[in-house]
């Protein structure tokens, strides 16, 4: 199975875009525009994909660690105007995509996930989720709420958000 890459801009003052691979279960989430978690020196950054390249000579490639959303949060006009910023105005391309989100978009700070619902066993054993969706729905209807955090120390799992979509 060949591997799939994406070009990652992140938030920061640096004049590149950096070119992570992405797991497999992943990949069908993977596309211009969504944000994606990323290990970025001994730190995680929530970054924007602006590029899927097909192949990289780029040695040393780490895998993203998530993806965030399920439909890109910039329009692929808004990716060109972005782009066309950056270059005119010789700014960082994370710095201008991150400018044109909502402030608190793009960072990854503490996420709480909360059940909609009162969990009870029988909910439980009719929803027919997968193993991590049961686990998750589980561990909320102990404390009714977790942090993403939490839930991935729990769970010993770092990809929580393809599943939590399908919740």
């Amino acid at each position: 199975m060949s591997k799939f890459f994406v070009d990652l801009a992140v938030p920061k003052s640096v004049d590149r875009v950096f070119t992570y691979s992405v797991p497999f279960h992943l990949r069908p989430l993977a596309q211009t525009g969504v944000r994606a978690l990323a290990p970025f020196g001994k730190k995680i950054v929530a970054g924007i994909i602006v590029a899927t390249p097909a192949s990289t000579d780029v040695p040393g490639i780490r895998e993203i660690l998530d993806i965030i959303d399920e439909h890109p949060v910039l329009s692929e006009e808004l990716m060109k105007l972005a782009e066309w910023i950056s270059g005119y105005y010789h700014a960082p391309i994370g710095e201008v995509l991150r400018s044109m989100l909502i402030s608190g978009f793009t960072g990854v700070g503490k996420t709480t996930v909360r059940s909609a619902a009162d969990i009870t066993p029988e909910l439980l054993a009719s929803l027919g989720k997968s193993p991590l969706q049961q686990s998750i729905i589980s561990r909320l209807g102990r404390s009714g709420k977790a942090s993403m955090a939490t839930l991935r120390k729990a769970l010993d799992t770092v990809s929580l958000y393809p599943a939590l979509h399908e919740l």
